[in-house]
């Protein structure tokens, strides 16, 4: 007769759950034991660690993953890594084992009170009252996960896995949908507020990250000609950050905050809070002239927005209407028209999207100007016989000469960083531009970047105006990589095995002094030369992060990735879940030694499995980022340097392949060894690059 456990299986069989991540204990023995070949176990040597290579894989193929965790020492571990994977909307179904059921009432030995252990993260608990009801709640976990964009966990008493199932249905539907579709209405009432708005701006933020809805976003932001902003402290890439249009990342600060977003008459904000701060800072997120509307698939993200109007709805078939929507702003088509509808959503008739006429537009962006409506319905069909006056050019971002003059500008003294040279006093004005720069766009910057090879270039200093001897075409194949065909998609075919050809190392003579010491932004600089398009970077080093953004733009939906609860441990093994869910992208983590700490037990993982991820591990030798927010606080900081710690050694003792780089020849011929194999490697590798601490960080 089949038991409880048979039963499980073929629930996580229907819903693709045939991966799982797990360290167990006793209580999950009798899950485990002579597990079918058709079920795949992956140990990590640490809760933190399964749950972040989880969370790499969801997040990798779009869908859920599994997890199996040890009772109460076992969730407790996880905790912090199950709240990260909420914050970056990762679907989990996790099981956590339990003490035998016939026992639970005297507390035996390993029992937990497991149900509230991990808060209010999970999505869903669920605590079957009888074995039976076990298939049936990991059914429905697989759902919550799915739309709660989180874990959902199910508690299983040991025993139960042995206890005959019942012969009826699943109480789970074994599949279900949801709609795909935008209401017309909602477009029209955003579609108005952008036709009316004289010098809008778009905010994206981390859950506009798929190719989708960058499409869909990019002819939007081409339709109405107007720059498009990160927001602050996003986990993934919004937008294409190699556009035109991309203006750079909001400052966490509220005072730059409003500074940037000063020239907008109206924000369109995307996918994104509005807006996540760090720091607390006195007065309003935008001025008040400044309207806002939010388009977001998350309830909750809508419902604590300071706005003028919030939609909720699903995105790509959202921002697909309202590109097709909105007039041209300029009279112009834009760069490339919208994809054809049946690109963006499975629903091939849908209603024909005429622009709005001026008077439509009027009317909604007037009945926002009484702030007793709550919403605007109604306002297409009240003439207001006003019309939209012609809109200029309203690009108030920075373009190209101004991000010429803010990266020459980080050659003035003092200016040691990227975010640095925006307070310098080289006499360059960039009130809008808090902490980015204007992203790569041409061949030329990247070997802008190598022009860090440049002695006395310590950051992105004036790298523009010199060369570094880089052939920019070979710069510009180099990081195009091979040729692949839609290669964002976790579905689409294997990516081809050919290599990208490294673009030649500047001369050691022209090295950032080839005997001193490397600084975070040169090794950030020698990547950007040389990393494919398709690479997804992998962020943890907080104290560099301004100068990442600014040198290794993503490119790619899933270009970047970060914890989106800023905690740290989550970059080591949400990388080696990440390759594990998509094999054949390039994968590079970029991390601080002390970030490196928390989690590096996966190093294992990888090394185990054969995934094939490169780790460049940014050594400083002490918690940077906490040094200089020590000296903003006005005092001396209590904790100890770590220099005595070597990340390399750890790692080999944990099985991974790892090298230390002291010096600027050292680290181009690594990563020239290194890039060629990035497609196809099949073994992880940490470079721990000794530098010296970045001297300032403003978020």
């Amino acid at each position: 007769m089949p038991t409880v456990r048979d039963a499980t299986f073929d629930v996580l069989r229907l819903h693709g759950l045939t991966t799982m991540f797990a360290n167990p204990g006793s209580t999950e023995v009798p899950f485990l034991t002579d597990l079918p070949e058709d079920l795949h176990f992956v140990l990590a040597l640490h809760e933190g660690s399964v749950v972040g290579a989880a969370t790499g894989w969801a997040i990798a193929r779009d869908e859920p993953a599994l997890v199996l965790l040890h009772t109460t020492a076992g969730l407790g571990n996880a905790v912090g890594a199950l709240a990260t994977a909420r914050a970056n909307r990762a679907p989990l179904v996790v099981l956590v084992g339990q003490q035998d059921r016939r026992h639970l009432a005297q507390e035996p030995f390993l029992a937990g009170r497991l149900e509230g252990l991990a808060g209010d993260y999970p999505v869903s608990v669920a605590v079957p009252a009888r074995a039976q009801d076990v298939p049936g709640a990991v059914g429905r976990a697989v759902h919550a996960a799915r739309a709660g964009r989180g874990p959902a966990l199910v508690i299983v008493p040991m025993d139960d896995w042995a206890e005959p199932a019942e012969d009826l249905p699943v109480p789970a539907p074994a599949v279900l949908r949801r709609a795909t579709t935008a209401d017309p209405a909602a477009v029209a009432e955003v579609a108005a507020l952008a036709a009316r708005a004289r010098n809008p701006a778009l905010v994206v933020g981390a859950g506009a990250d798929s190719a989708d809805t960058w499409a869909a976003l990019t002819a939007l932001a081409e339709r109405l000609n107007c720059p498009v902003w990160q927001e602050p402290f996003g986990a993934r890439a919004g937008f294409p950050q190699d556009h035109r249009l991309f203006a750079g990342h909001l400052p966490a600060a509220r005072a730059r905050l409003r500074e940037a977003l000063a020239p907008y008459d109206l924000l369109l904000v995307v996918a994104a809070p509005f807006l996540r701060q760090y720091p607390y800072g006195q007065g309003p997120l935008a001025g008040p002239g400044t309207r806002v509307a939010v388009v977001t698939d998350d309830p909750d993200e809508a419902h604590r927005a300071p706005a003028d109007l919030a939609v909720v709805t699903p995105l790509p078939d959202f921002c697909d209407r309202l590109a097709r929507r909105v007039p041209p702003r300029d009279g112009r088509e834009p760069d490339h028209a919208p994809p054809p509808t049946g690109e963006l959503a499975p629903h091939s008739e849908r209603e024909a999207a005429e622009p709005l006429n001026s008077r439509e537009a009027a009317n909604v962006w007037e009945a926002l100007d009484s702030r007793g409506a709550s919403t605007v319905s109604g306002a297409l069909n009240s003439p207001a016989g006003v019309d939209v006056p012609s809109v200029p050019d309203v690009l108030d971002a920075p373009r190209s000469a101004d991000v010429l003059s803010v990266r020459e500008a980080l050659g003035s003294p003092g200016a040691s960083t990227v975010s640095g040279a925006l307070d310098s006093s080289a006499g360059v004005n960039v009130p809008s531009v808090p902490t980015a720069l204007d992203a790569p766009r041409s061949a030329k910057a990247l070997s802008a970047r190598e022009g860090l090879g440049s002695p006395g270039a310590s950051t992105v200093s004036g790298a523009l105006s010199s060369p570094a001897g880089v052939d920019a075409s070979s710069v510009s194949s180099a990081s195009g990589g091979p040729s692949v065909p839609d290669a964002l998609n976790p579905t689409t075919p294997p990516i081809t095995s050919a290599e990208p050809t490294p673009p030649a190392s500047p001369a050691v003579a022209n090295s950032p002094g080839s005997g001193g010491p490397l600084r975070a932004a040169q090794v950030l600089a020698v990547l950007a030369g040389r990393l494919p398009v398709q690479t997804v970077i992998v962020e943890e080093t907080p104290s560099s992060r301004p100068d990442l953004h600014a040198l290794l733009p993503a490119r790619r939906p899933l270009g970047f990735l970060s914890a989106a609860m800023g905690g740290l441990g989550f970059a080591m093994p949400a990388a080696v879940g990440l390759r594990m869910g998509q094999p054949r992208r390039p994968v590079v983590a970029v991390v601080g030694d002390g970030s490196s700490l928390y989690q590096i037990q996966s190093l294992w993982t990888a090394a185990h499995y054969g995934v094939g991820v490169v780790f460049v591990v940014l050594a400083n030798g002490r918690y940077a980022i906490m040094d200089r927010l020590a000296e903003q606080h006005g005092g001396k900081a209590p904790w100890p340097a770590f220099g005595e710690v070597s990340v390399s050694g750890m790692a080999v003792a944990l099985g991974c392949p790892a090298r230390t780089v002291t010096r600027y020849p050292e680290l181009l011929a690594a990563l020239d060894e290194i890039v060629p194999t990035l497609y196809s490697r099949t073994e992880p590798v940490v470079l721990e690059v000794v530098v010296v601490p970045d001297p300032e960080f403003r978020p």
